[in-house]
């Protein structure tokens, strides 16, 4: 399995805190299946700001350790990248690095609401041969009371990235219903662990495939990793429409 977003980098943000942490959560990513993880701390929230040069050290300095540790886990490159007024800017100084330099740019909205002139900032993304993935949805408060906005969205182009954890019932039952929602009407693309610790953890990331396995079969659960191992190759992503037993009007 590949997991997209991730902070499991020693001491950049809310994530692992030291390199035995570190250690850790690549220890039990090996025991869950997970072979590969970029790496995504947080850029731009007001609290962190990460940039590609120390990002790119430091995932170099990790897969090292790693590899002395005879660990078979593999670190790639990313942010988790807050929408803010200078975030072209920064992309085109070189500070910002989408997902394994892939053509996928993972972006965060604050937790609620949408920004303003969403369309204008994804339609300079498109002219930069770049693609929007939206993390979390289902945890933003806005898109909580309209899930429309996910569909308007996705009409724009971006692409979506469900936390595990949600479909498990870790965030409550309100953002668990929303979370088999998206999936059911075949909005989201990914699934990822977005773990920071032990409670938040990396291993919640197989068990929503398998959950995914068991509700909705196991087409849906390969086509969200194909999705992952497509996004690590920059190569394009398919669409997949689930089966439907009765149609929404949600959306």
């Amino acid at each position: 399995m590949i997991d997209l977003h991730c902070h499991i980098l020693p001491g950049l943000d809310d994530g692992c805190q030291t390199m035995d942490d570190t250690m850790d959560m690549a220890q039990m990513a090996k025991q869950h299946g997970i072979r590969t993880v970029i790496a995504t701390p947080h850029h731009a929230d007001g609290q962190y700001e990460n940039e590609a040069v120390s990002i790119r050290e430091l995932v170099d300095r990790t897969n090292a350790q790693l590899r002395e540790r005879q660990s078979e886990l593999l670190l790639l490159p990313g942010q988790e990248i807050r929408v803010n007024d200078q975030l072209l800017e920064e992309l085109d100084e070189n500070k910002l690095i989408t997902l394994n330099d892939s053509q996928y740019i993972l972006l965060e909205f604050p937790h609620k609401y949408v920004p303003d002139r969403i369309e204008d900032l994804f339609h300079e993304l498109r002219l930069r041969s770049l693609v929007p993935v939206i993390a979390h949805p289902e945890r933003n408060v806005e898109i909580i009371q309209n899930p429309r906005i996910v569909g308007r969205l996705k009409e724009l182009g971006a692409l979506f990235q469900l936390t595990a954890g949600s479909l498990l019932g870790k965030h409550g039952r309100t953002i668990q219903k929303l979370s088999f929602l998206f999936c059911r009407e075949s909005m989201v693309q990914f699934i990822a662990s977005d773990a920071h610790n032990r409670i938040r953890g990396i291993d919640h990331l197989a068990k929503a495939y398998k959950l995914i396995e068991r509700r909705y079969g196991k087409p849906m659960a390969l086509y969200f990793q194909d999705n992952a191992h497509a996004v690590i190759h920059s190569m394009p992503i398919q669409n997949f429409e689930a089966p439907k037993k009765r149609r929404w009007l949600f959306f």
